[in-house]
């Protein structure tokens, strides 16, 4: 999941190719209404089929529409600014809107329609470090205390147990890789899951030298799928690649990620770390 951090307001960066390539002109946009500030921090944007832009904020979920911005009031409890706070939002596959703030609400576009939902066991005063994520095949999965599927039938989060206790993929981070129909699976300071969508079954995997149990090396950042399919995994000061043949994660770089990664059109994998790119 990414998070945009901007201080005070959010800036709408317009420009052309032609303008780029010859004057380097920007037309820079505050918005906003009039002088006000309405958020302090902004975690998350997705825009809607429609074409609205959803802002995931500090101060609550926020639509813009290409004129001026909307408040969405989401928490029961609004008195408090911490209730209001939104940390990610996302588009399912039928156009419905997902935030996840302090409370895990399903949003129509349109009408503004609300739904709340729980999970049978998370601690719900956690809820913005849950994660959502939208698979290729329109699954709509939740990682907290454990991994979560969403029943469309049953209106409900399924539980998908990991098999080792004590864990959580609180904040933790999840990719798919359609192929193989896999669903990777980590978590701040465990180990890394694979969980086979068709079977439901999980497989644990290691870096070569997590051995060491050093806290920072542990420390995941970020996870990503080139488009050869292979998988990256960024930890606080190293970063691996996942091998088939030892199935395990083998080091490629002493630095480690900060979990930003990019695929440029000619396949060049940009990689985040620290202050250096």
């Amino acid at each position: 999941m990414k998070f945009f951090f901007i201080s005070l307001c959010l800036f709408v960066l317009c420009f052309s190719c032609d303008v780029c390539s010859q004057e380097d002109d920007f037309i820079i946009t505050r918005l906003g209404r009039g002088q006000q500030t309405l958020f302090s921090r902004v975690n998350d944007i997705t825009q809607d089929r429609i074409g609205f832009i959803w802002l995931a904020t500090d101060n609550g979920l926020f639509r813009y529409d290409g004129y001026s911005m909307k408040a969405f009031p989401l928490a029961k409890d609004l008195v408090s600014e911490s209730n209001r706070q939104v940390v990610q939002v996302a588009i399912d596959s039928s156009g419905m809107l997902w935030s996840i703030g302090k409370e895990i609400v399903r949003l129509h576009p349109l009408t503004g329609e609300t739904q709340n939902f729980q999970l049978s066991s998370a601690q719900h005063n956690d809820a913005w470090n849950f994660r959502i994520f939208l698979d290729r095949d329109g699954g709509i999965w939740l990682l907290a205390d454990s991994l979560y599927r969403f029943n469309e039938g049953q209106l409900r989060f399924v539980s998908y147990p990991i098999p080792l206790q004590g864990t959580s993929l609180k904040k933790g981070f999840i990719h798919s890789v359609q192929k193989f129909d896999i669903l990777w699976l980590a978590s701040s300071m465990s180990a890394i899951y694979r969980l086979n969508k068709r079977t439901g079954s999980f497989e644990a995997f290691q870096s070569e030298d997590d051995s060491l149990n050093k806290l920072e090396e542990n420390f995941t950042t970020g996870l990503f799928e080139d488009r050869s399919g292979r998988i990256w995994l960024g930890k606080y000061s190293q970063l691996y690649l996942f091998n088939n043949e030892s199935k395990k994660f083998l080091k490629v770089y002493n630095n480690g990620s900060n979990g930003v990664f990019f695929e440029n059109s000619n396949r060049k994998l940009f990689v985040g770390y620290g202050s250096n790119f």
